[in-house]
């Protein structure tokens, strides 16, 4: 992907959508390319949780250039945990925001 940078969260939103296409238009044997997520990675910023989790997730394809994604209780874990980031970002995002308008008034 080229183009302006997105922020991790909406990096992360964006595997989150990949997964769901992937889910509409193969149901129950619906799989994630190690290419999606490697993308994702490669445009994640620093070191990151959200960078590291998703580093995870491409362990958990081995040899493998697909990964299941109905059933796969390792990637569901993976992606509780990148939920988490990217609430705890967005949390953080309107703090910064709300001090932000606190100085300025």
């Amino acid at each position: 992907m080229n183009g302006p940078s997105l922020s991790n969260e909406k990096l992360g939103s964006l595997l989150f959508g990949h997964i769901a296409v992937a889910f509409i238009t193969q149901g129950n044997r619906a799989t994630l390319d190690i290419s999606v997520v490697k993308d994702i990675l490669e445009q994640l910023e620093g070191s990151s949780a959200s960078k590291q989790i998703v580093q995870a997730i491409i362990d958990l394809y081995g040899e493998n250039e697909t990964l299941s994604i109905i059933g796969s209780a390792k990637l569901n874990s993976r992606l509780i945990d990148l939920v988490g980031t990217m609430s705890l970002a967005r949390e953080n995002e309107k703090k910064l925001t709300h001090l932000t308008k606190a100085f300025h008034h």
